[in-house]
C-alpha cells in the first residue's frame, strides 16, 4: 500500500508543474534544507518559470590506478542532472537522475509539503536520515569520495514516506520516516520489510550544514552532534535477519580546519521471517555484530583555494573467526582498513575542483593490501 501511494503521489507531480499557476507566490516557509538536494543550480526566473527554482547539472571524471593489480581505469564517475521548484502554492519539489551511458536512473524524486509549523511531510525516492556523509552531496565532498565505512553502513536511496523540521533557531534538525526495503543500486537478490530511519542533529553555535571543507568560514566556529537510527530486515540467500544500525556523528569547523568522524554499530537479531534462525546466538554466527567508522581533518591553505585532507576508516566484526563465517555463509567477512591523504584544488568551491587521494588499504580476510591512487574533475555545468 505504501508503494501504492507512494506512485500515487509523484504520478501528480507532473500534472502540478503543468497546472502551476503563473503568478505562483513563495511558500509562506520554507522546508527544512536537506544536505542531499544538490546545491549551486542555477535560478530561473519567476517570470519566466514560476514553478521552477533552480536547475543543474554536475559531471564528475576520476582516474584510479590500484596496485598490486597494477589496475588503470577512467570513468564518468558521475554524471547527473536535477531541478526543483514550488508548485500550486505550497509544494516544493525535486528531481535528480543520473546519466550513464546510453541509460538514466532515476535517483530523486521527492515532494515536499508543510504540515504544521516548522513540520514538513515529504513523500517519494530520495535518501534516508542516517549518516551525515552519506546525506552530504557527492559534490561538496573534501576528498574524492566518501568513506570506506559509510559505504557499508548507510543505506542507497530508496522510496518512501518521512516528517523532517527544525527548530526556530535554526539549531536542531530532526527527521524520521519509513521507507522501501531495497534502494537504488542494491544487489537484486536484497529482500525482506520496510526500513525505519530517524536522525537528529544539534548545532549549538549556529547552522551547520553536512558540506565538508571549512571552505565559507562563519564568524565562528561550528559544532554539530547527532545521532540516528535504522532498523531494517534483510532476506539474503534464503537467510532473514532483522538489522539494527546505530550513527553518531560529530563536526568542528574552526577557522581553517574542519574535523568530521562518524561511528556505526550494527547488532543482528531474529524476526518474523527468520523462525529458522531462531536463536540469536545462531543469528549472530551468520551476521555477526559489526562497527566502523572513520575520521578525517582539512585545512585550507594558500589562500582558502587549496585543502589537505587526510582520513582513515575502519569496519570490524566482534564475533567468529573469519574462516567460521566464511563456512556459514556470513555476509561480514573480516575487518577492512583504509588510510590516506588527499588534496583539493578549488576553481570555483564545490562547483569547479580538483582533486586526488592516495589511501592505503587493508583486509584481514584475504590478508590483502594494496594502495589506491585517484584523480578527479568536479565541473558543475549550470
Amino acid at each position: 500500500a505504501l508503494i501504492g501511494g507512494i506512485r500515487l503521489v509523484m504520478g501528480l507531480v507532473t500534472a502540478l508543474l503543468v497546472t502551476a499557476p503563473l503568478g505562483a507566490a513563495p511558500l509562506g516557509a520554507s522546508p527544512p534544507q536537506d544536505p542531499a538536494t544538490p546545491s549551486g543550480a542555477s535560478q530561473a526566473t519567476g517570470e519566466s518559470l514560476p514553478w521552477l527554482a533552480g536547475v543543474g547539472a554536475r559531471l564528475q571524471l576520476r582516474h584510479t590506478w590500484e596496485t598490486p593489480e597494477d589496475r588503470h581505469t577512467t570513468a564518468v564517475q558521475r554524471g547527473r542532472i536535477w531541478a526543483r521548484g514550488e508548485a500550486q502554492d505550497r509544494f516544493t519539489y525535486l528531481l535528480q537522475a543520473e546519466v550513464a551511458g546510453s541509460s538514466i536512473r532515476l535517483l530523486d524524486a521527492q515532494l515536499s509539503t508543510p504540515v504544521v509549523g516548522p513540520i514538513h511531510l515529504t513523500v517519494g525516492q530520495g535518501k534516508a536520515p542516517f549518516g551525515r556523509q552519506q546525506l552530504n552531496s557527492s559534490g561538496a565532498l573534501s576528498l574524492v569520495d566518501r568513506s570506506l565505512a559509510d559505504g557499508r553502513f548507510t543505506p542507497a536511496r530508496r522510496a518512501g514516506i518521512k516528517v523532517h523540521g527544525m527548530s526556530s533557531n535554526g539549531r536542531v534538525t530532526w527527521a524520521a520516516g519509513r521507507f522501501e526495503a531495497r534502494g537504488v543500486g542494491d544487489d537484486p537478490g536484497i529482500s525482506g520489510r520496510s526500513m525505519t530511519a530517524g536522525r537528529i542533529v544539534a548545532t549549538p553555535f549556529g547552522p551547520y550544514p553536512a558540506v565538508e571543507s571549512a571552505l565559507g568560514i562563519p564568524d565562528g566556529p561550528r559544532l554539530a552532534l547527532g545521532v540516528a537510527g535504522l532498523t531494517t530486515t534483510e532476506d539474503r540467500g534464503g537467510k532473514a535477519v532483522g538489522l539494527t544500525r546505530w550513527n553518531a556523528e560529530t563536526a568542528l569547523r574552526a577557522g581553517r580546519v574542519q574535523v568530521v568522524s562518524e561511528l556505526f554499530r550494527e547488532v543482528p537479531g531474529t524476526s518474523g521471517e527468520a523462525a529458522h534462525l531462531a536463536e540469536s546466538s545462531e543469528v549472530e554466527r551468520v551476521w555477526p555484530r559489526a562497527w566502523g567508522g572513520y575520521v578525517q581533518m582539512g585545512v585550507l591553505v594558500r589562500s582558502l583555494s587549496h585543502e589537505v585532507v587526510a582520513r582513515h576508516s575502519w569496519i570490524r566484526a566482534d564475533s567468529l573467526e573469519t574462516e567460521e563465517r566464511e563456512s556459514l555463509g556470513g555476509g561480514n567477512q573480516g575487518d577492512s582498513f583504509e588510510t590516506g591523504i588527499g588534496y583539493t584544488r578549488y576553481l570555483d568551491g564545490h562547483r569547479a575542483k580538483l582533486q586526488g587521494d592516495v589511501h592505503r588499504l587493508r583486509e584481514t580476510a584475504s590478508g590483502a593490501t594494496g594502495t589506491r591512487i585517484r584523480l578527479q574533475v568536479t565541473l558543475t555545468l549550470w
